[in-house]
């Protein structure tokens, strides 16, 4: 009670200092329309075009590149009509997530559904799965690019396949990927300001 009481003063004798502090805080951390705390919220929404990236990153992965191709190897032409047939039940599915975001709009999506669904353990799971599966995402995608490469005809796609096959210079291949992905997030993140 007596920390409470002590600190309530501090913060009354002391709010112009608090109150120019924040206004330093704030003209310091502007940076262009991107601000890191602003009272405008206008910078924190996102637009149609960024959501749509924001989608297209999520989406384009090898699933299109192995996906047509196994799915011309086993049902021909009509993989054509498969593609259509799971667009469909793709588009029911975001269609319910659609109106889940608008019924509960706040930041966790799909373990604040399990969450507000089955409970609180099932919330944890699904946000550890949702987390685990996007940290294995880039490692994957890394390895189908590299198979995928393989049957390219040129000289350096076929190079690249014997790296992935005897693991010949795997960890400075590794760390490569690694440190190029960590450039790229380092040039997007001034970009982001949802």
């Amino acid at each position: 009670m007596r920390y409470h009481r002590e600190n309530s003063e501090f913060i009354k004798n002391n709010q112009s200092y608090i109150d120019h502090d924040m206004r330093y805080i704030k003209q310091v951390t502007f940076l262009g329309r991107y601000s890191i705390i602003s009272s405008n919220r206008e910078n924190n929404k996102i637009g149609l075009f960024q959501l749509v990236m924001l989608a297209l990153g999520s989406l384009i992965g090898s699933g299109w590149l192995f996906g047509s191709w196994e799915a011309a190897a086993v049902a021909g032409p009509a993989a054509i009509l498969s593609w259509v047939i799971g667009g469909l039940i793709i588009g029911i599915i975001a269609y319910n997530y659609i109106e889940l975001g608008t019924m509960f709009p706040e930041s966790g999506g799909m373990s604040k559904y399990a969450q507000y669904s089955h409970g609180s353990l099932v919330g944890f799971i699904a946000s550890w799965a949702n987390w685990i599966s996007l940290v294995t995402l880039l490692p994957i995608e890394a390895v189908a690019a590299v198979q995928y490469m393989a049957s390219w005809p040129w000289q350096w796609a076929s190079f690249t396949h014997g790296f992935w096959l005897m693991g010949v210079s795997h960890r400075r291949g590794c760390w490569w990927c690694l440190l190029s992905s960590l450039f790229l997030r380092y040039l997007t993140i001034g970009q982001s300001h949802y």
